[in-house]
C-alpha cells in the first residue's frame, strides 16, 4: 500500500505545481516592443504576449529637447488601448527647446555667441557666452592686430578687417559661416527670415523683449516652444512694453543675473546683445545691430524701439555683430 501512495503523491505533487506554473506556458505568442528613443535615453525594450498590452516605460530624455509622446507612424501610441499583436517599434518625439521658426516650413537654432575674429591669428570662433561683445577694442581692427573683433563689414567672411568706409568695396555678399566648422554649416539669415522670425511666426509678439543680462543690455529671443522657467519672468514685446521702453531701461523690463540667464538659455532663449556699431575705426555705443545676409538689412534695437529689415540710415560698410544660425 505504502508503495502504491507513494508514486500517487508524486503525480499529484507535479500537477499542483504544473497549475501553478506562469503564464509563460499558456501558449500565447511572445512579441518584441521595441523603443526608438531617436538619440535619448535607453529605453529597455519588452517582451509581451499576444493580446497583452504594452506598460508605458519612463519618458526618454535628450538634450536640448522636450519629450512629447510616443509614436508609430503619425499616430501617438496608446498604451491604454492598445494591444500587441506582431513585434513594434514605437518612437520617441520630441519637440526642440531652441528652435526657431524663420518660414511657414523652416527652422534654425542660433549659435550660442555672437561672431568674433581673431585678426593676427585669422581664427574665428563663437563668443564663449551669449552676452559677450568686445565693444571698444574693434577700434584695432587691422591684420597684425592681436586680439579678437566681433564688428564686421556686410558680407566680409572673406575680408574680416575690411574697414573702408566705400560701399561700392562691399559689392558682394561672402557669408561668415564659412569660416565655421568647417564651413556650409552656419549661415547668416536673410532680410526676409529675419522679419518672419520678428514679426510674422506664431505668437511672434510675446517672443521678444529687451532685457538686461548680468549687466549687459540685449535682446532676448525666445524659441517656438518656450516654457519659462520656474521663479523667472518675461516681460515680452507687446505694444504695450514697445510704447513703455521710452521711459523704462531695459533692466526695469527684464533684468536677469547669471544664474538665471543659465535656466533662460537651457529653456532655448537667445540673448543679443548691445554691441554697438563701427564706421571705419570710430565706435558708437548705444545700439544692436546684427547683419542680415541681404545689403543694408537686418536687425536694429535700442532703448525706446527696434526695427527688422532695410536698415536706411546705414551702409554696408558700417561695422555690425553677427549671429549665425543653422538649418535644423
Amino acid at each position: 500500500m505504502k508503495r502504491l501512495l507513494f508514486p500517487l503523491l508524486i503525480v499529484f505533487t507535479l500537477l499542483a505545481v504544473y497549475s501553478c506554473g506562469d503564464d509563460d506556458d499558456d501558449g500565447r505568442t511572445k512579441f518584441t516592443v521595441t523603443f526608438d528613443t531617436d538619440g535619448g535615453s535607453a529605453v529597455p525594450s519588452q517582451t509581451v504576449k499576444e493580446g497583452d498590452k504594452v506598460a508605458k516605460p519612463e519618458d526618454p530624455t535628450k538634450d536640448n529637447a522636450v519629450f512629447v509622446g510616443w509614436y508609430i507612424g503619425d499616430d501617438r501610441f496608446n498604451f491604454v488601448s492598445t494591444t500587441v499583436t506582431t513585434d513594434i517599434t514605437i518612437k520617441a518625439i520630441y519637440r526642440i527647446c531652441d528652435a526657431f521658426s524663420i518660414s511657414d516650413t523652416k527652422q534654425v537654432y542660433f549659435a550660442k555667441g555672437n561672431l568674433q575674429y581673431h585678426c593676427k591669428n585669422k581664427e574665428w570662433r563663437f563668443a564663449p557666452n551669449q552676452y559677450d561683445y568686445i565693444g571698444k577694442d574693434n577700434q584695432y581692427i587691422a591684420d597684425d592686430y592681436d586680439g579678437y573683433i566681433d564688428l564686421f563689414g556686410w558680407g566680409t567672411g572673406d575680408n574680416p578687417t575690411l574697414i573702408s568706409t566705400n560701399n561700392d568695396d562691399y559689392a558682394n555678399f561672402t557669408d561668415w559661416g564659412v569660416n565655421i566648422d568647417g564651413g556650409n554649416v552656419w549661415r547668416t539669415l536673410t532680410k526676409t527670415e529675419w522679419e518672419y522670425l520678428i514679426s510674422r511666426r506664431k505668437n511672434a509678439l510675446y517672443k521678444y523683449g529687451v532685457a538686461q543680462v548680468v549687466g549687459v543690455n540685449g535682446f532676448v529671443l525666445l524659441p517656438d516652444y518656450f516654457d519659462l522657467p520656474e521663479g523667472l519672468s518675461f516681460n515680452n514685446g507687446t505694444a504695450g512694453h514697445i510704447d513703455a521702453y521710452h521711459d523704462h531701461s531695459y533692466k526695469d523690463h527684464n533684468d536677469y543675473s547669471s544664474a538665471d540667464w543659465q535656466k533662460m538659455e537651457s529653456a532655448g532663449a537667445v540673448f543679443l546683445p548691445e554691441a554697438g556699431f563701427r564706421s571705419g575705426r570710430g565706435l558708437l555705443s548705444g545700439d544692436g545691430l546684427y547683419w542680415s545676409s541681404s545689403a543694408r538689412s537686418g536687425l536694429r534695437f535700442y532703448n525706446t524701439s527696434f526695427e527688422v529689415g532695410y536698415l536706411n540710415n546705414y551702409s554696408n560698410y558700417c561695422g555690425f555683430s553677427v549671429r549665425l544660425a543653422r538649418d535644423l
